[in-house]
């Protein structure tokens, strides 16, 4: 299942809300940082990855207590994070991004959503 909507509508309260169901499977935090896991870190529990997100986050909370917002790092959340590495997301706050973002042609940006597409197989299949 997808959601999609404008900003600043709701989604991430229906995203977390969806995310209580015990028989769906919801993206969590740390593999929207961490998409791919190292072979050799196949069938550990817990996934290291958790560890290698959660220690940043504390400096960071550390750091900008004010701007963090609470982030559970094994919690729910959104895959438009998984689109930063390809540097093709809404960025509508930072007009020179904006600007950039709509002179791309279609290719650059179905590159980016194919790329997008493998992220998500890679975790389903990590499941």
């Amino acid at each position: 299942m997808f959601i999609a909507s404008l900003p600043r509508t709701g989604t991430t309260f229906l995203h977390e809300l969806l995310a209580q169901d015990p028989h769906a499977r919801s993206l969590r935090a740390w593999e929207t940082l961490r998409p791919g896991r190292w072979p050799a870190d196949i069938g550990r529990d817990p996934d290291p990855r958790i560890k290698m997100v959660q220690r940043p986050l504390k400096l960071l909370r550390f750091v900008f207590p004010r701007f963090m917002h609470e982030f559970d790092p094994e919690g729910p959340q959104e895959c438009g994070r998984l689109l930063q590495s390809t540097f093709v997301l809404a960025g509508e706050t930072v007009p020179m991004y904006r600007d950039w973002f709509l002179r791309q042609p279609a290719e650059v940006i179905e590159a980016a959503y194919r790329e997008y597409r493998q992220q998500l197989q890679l975790l389903h299949w990590q499941h």
